[in-house]
C-alpha cells in the first residue's frame, strides 16, 4: 500500500489576503507559519474526519469540501495524494 498525505487546496478564494485560487497545504506538516490558526484548525478538523470516513460533504472521488470560519473565508477541496 502507498503512503498518503492530504492535500487542501484554495478552489474558490474569500476575502483572506493569504491565499489565491490553486494554493496548496499539505496538513501531514506542521501549521505553515503562512496560514492562519482558525482555517488551519478547520483544516485539520476536516482532515480528522476524511482519515475517520466521517459523513462530511464529498465531492466527486474522494474529495471533501469545507470553508474558513472566517467571514467570506476560503473554500477549500481536501484530497488524497500518494508520496
Amino acid at each position: 500500500m502507498k503512503n498518503k498525505r492530504i492535500i487542501a487546496k484554495v478552489v474558490e478564494p474569500g476575502d483572506c489576503k493569504y491565499y489565491l485560487k490553486g494554493n496548496k497545504v499539505i496538513l501531514s506538516d506542521p501549521k505553515p507559519d503562512d496560514v492562519c490558526e482558525s482555517g488551519y484548525e478547520e483544516l485539520m478538523r476536516q482532515a480528522q474526519a476524511f482519515i475517520d470516513d466521517e459523513n462530511i460533504l464529498k465531492v466527486g472521488s474522494g474529495k471533501i469540501v469545507t470553508r474558513c470560519p472566517h467571514y467570506n473565508g476560503d473554500v477549500w477541496e481536501l484530497s488524497l495524494e500518494d508520496i
